[in-house]
């Protein structure tokens, strides 16, 4: 009797968890596409563009010389403000010049977020 009750429980939960995690996909794709707008209007001064490829925020800006590496550091920042947080999440600065010019990636700078 009770492997049946079991049987019936774990049935009960299958659709809770397979809601959860569409959800939980749906506020971080949501979280996402807004920290992406953000970097790409006029408010965040340095960003040229940003794209999001898997889990590595790319962020184009103009090379001045600068530690592009603090600047990842303070993307994740915002990332993390944003509900954007995890190992698995990066970012990567890249020349945006060179990346009009000659299509290549010249990154200036990256961190993993924590």
């Amino acid at each position: 009797m009770k492997p049946r009750v079991f049987t019936i429980l774990l049935a009960m939960t299958i659709p809770f968890t397979v809601l959860t995690s569409y959800a939980s996909a749906d506020t971080d794709s949501a979280a996402r596409e807004k920290v992406q707008r953000l970097f790409e209007s006029d408010e965040e001064k340095i960003a040229q563009d940003a794209i999001w490829i898997g889990d590595v925020f790319k962020v184009d800006v103009f090379d001045d010389g600068s530690n592009r590496d603090e600047y990842a550091a303070n993307v994740c920042t915002v990332l993390s403000d944003h509900g954007i947080k995890g190992k698995d999440v990066s970012v990567m600065v890249v020349d945006y010049t060179k990346l009009l010019e000659t299509r290549r990636t010249v990154v200036l700078g990256q961190t993993n977020c924590q």
